[in-house]
């Protein structure tokens, strides 16, 4: 592990007390909802699949058993057992928890150890980041599986930056269960992270990762893979859909001019990295933490 270079430590009950104010400040501040934003998704298929005789003729509810998202599949088991408004108050702090957690421990990560910046990200994670590019939020008002998978691929990213392959593999894998799609974005970016680091490629073993990685996503790919015998809509009419439901995501033709600005300055960064990679160890840990910061 990389040692720090700066005094920093504080009162552990003094860390504790700010990570504790940051998340109770987080719930005015961030917003909270039992039900928000792609929860007219994902619940109706678990009520369908606790109660097949809903929605009949529905051809969107015909549609939600092949949906391959694992999280919300596992999720069927406790929403069966569990009163649904209870149980999604309690899964929105859960993962609310979940992602400043994860942000702190990359930020430990990058500082070389340092629990003080651990406990600065909490407070700023819980002061509504906004993504510089497209759309959402990256700490939603409502459990979803999208942060989830955010968080997870921060926590790998943390131990990919410790040198820790098996475990960064394995949360590597957990992006891929609570979203399929993001795995792709993930993978795309950790290759970029260890592609402009030198003392990454010299010390993070590759394939044991990639392995582990697979192994926990295999279910998402298993579900996956049903879903490619079944009747396609054409690609123009996908398009279509996805233009007027989140253009941000797929069309850069929709971006405004300062996200342009954005995507620039955040390519600007990534040759900073890359050029100056021989800098002294501070200086590098910063380039790439904010390197990171503007591609995420």
């Amino acid at each position: 592990m990389i040692e720090p270079a700066v005094p920093s430590r504080a009162p552990r009950w003094l860390l504790m007390a700010v990570k504790s104010a940051a998340f109770l400040a987080s719930l005015p501040i961030l917003g909270f909802a039992i039900y928000g934003p792609n929860n007219e998704q994902h619940i109706p298929f678990l009520q369908l699949a606790n109660d097949p005789s809903l929605y009949p003729g529905d051809p969107y509810a015909a549609a939600l058993p092949y949906y391959s998202g694992v999280l919300w599949h596992l999720m069927r088991i406790p929403f069966r057992y569990v009163p649904e408004v209870a149980l999604l108050v309690a899964l929105t702090l859960l993962q609310r928890l979940f992602f400043l957690f994860s942000a702190g421990r990359l930020a430990r990560a990058l500082s070389g150890g340092n629990e003080i910046a651990e406990s600065v990200v909490w407070c700023l994670f819980a002061f509504k980041v906004v993504p510089f590019l497209g759309w959402g939020t990256v700490l939603p008002v409502n459990f979803e599986h999208t942060s989830i998978a955010v968080a997870c691929f921060l926590l790998s990213l943390a131990f990919m930056v410790e040198g820790k392959p098996l475990r960064a593999g394995a949360c590597l894998g957990l992006v891929g269960l609570a979203n399929i799609l993001h795995v792709a974005y993930g993978i795309l970016l950790l290759a970029l992270v260890v592609a402009f680091t030198r003392e990454l490629r010299t010390r993070w073993n590759t394939l044991r990762g990639c392995l582990v990685a697979l192994v926990v996503m295999s279910p998402a790919m298993y579900l996956a893979l049903q879903t490619m015998d079944l009747p396609r809509i054409e690609p123009w009419v996908y398009l279509r859909l996805m233009w007027f439901y989140v253009p941000q995501h797929f069309f850069p033709s929709s971006w405004s001019i300062r996200e342009w600005l954005i995507v620039g300055l955040a390519g600007a960064f990534v040759a900073l990295a890359w050029v100056f990679g021989r800098l002294p160890h501070g200086a590098r840990q910063t380039l790439l933490g904010v390197t990171v910061g503007h591609l995420l």
